[in-house]
């Protein structure tokens, strides 16, 4: 796994929402997750470390209906599962600030007003994917029929900017929405 390119300092107050949820001490930058110690810890939600071929794998069982190369390793169910938005998904998410429409553990696709996920996993409700510190992605398109992980070393502020035309780019290719 290559070594952080530590994003720009920024000023973010001391009492923001983003602050206290990941204080500095162990935010994503290179004097944090370049240590041997941090990248082999089990740290949920915060070190899905990979590279972009084995992610896309990961996305592409998910597009899959939880089945990858004929091997079934979830079930249907608990995928469908995934989609589901959690119920206050239309409420401003407490540290975001802004509607996020989370599944079990994945961003889902949409199109809503104002919101990016739509330009980050795309269009279709039933697509899922989650965005990585400065701005990796993997989404799943089960009814495109793709899988895409887009991972890299850049710790990027704003951090999805610069994917969204990917993203784009990606979808058009493979005829997603």
């Amino acid at each position: 796994v290559a070594r952080l390119i530590d994003a720009p300092p920024r000023d973010i107050p001391l009492d923001a929402p983003t602050r206290r949820a990941l204080p500095f001490a162990v935010a994503a930058r290179e004097a944090v997750y370049g240590r041997h110690d941090v990248r082999e810890a089990c740290i949920p939600g915060a070190n899905g470390l990979a590279n972009a071929r084995s992610m896309a794998r990961f996305f592409a069982l998910l597009a899959g209906g939880g089945a990858l190369n004929g091997v079934r390793l979830l079930s249907e169910e608990r995928v469908a599962s995934f989609r589901v938005p959690r119920p206050d998904a239309d409420k401003p998410d407490a540290i975001y600030g802004y509607p996020v429409r989370v599944g079990s553990g994945f961003w889902t696709g949409g199109n809503d007003e104002n919101v990016n996920y739509g330009k980050l996993i795309g269009q279709n409700r039933n697509a899922i994917g989650h965005p990585g510190s400065g701005g990796s992605v993997g989404w799943a398109d089960a009814d495109a029929g793709i899988a895409v992980a887009i991972c890299h070393n850049r710790m990027l502020y704003p951090p999805f900017e610069a994917l969204y035309p990917i993203r784009a780019a990606v979808a058009q290719a493979f005829g997603a929405p």
